[in-house]
């Protein structure tokens, strides 16, 4: 990956993002396999296969799956600068024999460019968001849309319109610039509750 902010050691500063999770170990069958980083690992070895490499026999996924091992699904992250352009290349290599027989899947709408958040505006006891200075407090609700994410805090950045005759720290409380729903939560009030 490439792009604004990223300085790494490949070609236009790239980085390799396909990297085992809480490491700078390249994802590779060297690198994942029934001996090397196991909890990665999901053995799908044949009978043949086991007899050879002296391994457990697990047919879980042979009905599914022709090859003879894979990872568990493995998350890359990284940071990116908003309204920035980003390239992501994806190259996979096969050596060893002449079977190609190697894959990189991609789930599905996996590419997240972070957290969907639903900001709210909220006054208690009111059916209109409507809040007056010095009369009838509000408070902004940012709520996650996307629970998959729910273990992980979820930090959202924003800005308040420039435009805006209202200011921060005199018209209303100081509102920072980011806030961050803790791991478990679905919302967060601003100002707390």
């Amino acid at each position: 990956m490439s792009g604004p902010g990223i300085n790494g050691p490949f070609e236009n500063n790239a980085i390799n993002v396909a990297t085992i999770e809480g490491t700078n170990t390249n994802v590779s069958i060297n690198n994942v396999n029934h001996l090397m980083n196991e909890a990665f690992y999901i053995n799908n070895a044949t009978t043949d296969d086991v007899q050879n490499c002296n391994i457990n026999f697990n047919n879980s996924f042979q009905d599914f799956i022709e090859y003879d091992g894979f990872t568990v699904a493995l998350r890359a992250s990284f940071d990116v600068i908003p309204c920035e352009t980003y390239h992501i290349r994806l190259i996979i290599g096969d050596v060893g024999d002449p079977i190609l027989d190697s894959a990189v899947f991609l789930e599905s709408k996996s590419f997240n460019l972070g957290e969907k958040v639903i900001v709210t505006a909220e006054v208690p006891n009111r059916e209109e968001p409507i809040a007056y200075e010095s009369c009838v407090d509000g408070q902004i609700v940012f709520t996650r849309s996307d629970l998959l994410g729910l273990n992980e805090d979820c930090t959202v950045n924003y800005i308040i319109d420039p435009l805006s005759t209202a200011l921060n720290g005199i018209d209303f409380e100081n509102i920072p610039l980011s806030i961050t729903i803790p791991a478990g939560d679905t919302s967060l009030y601003f100002p707390s509750m």
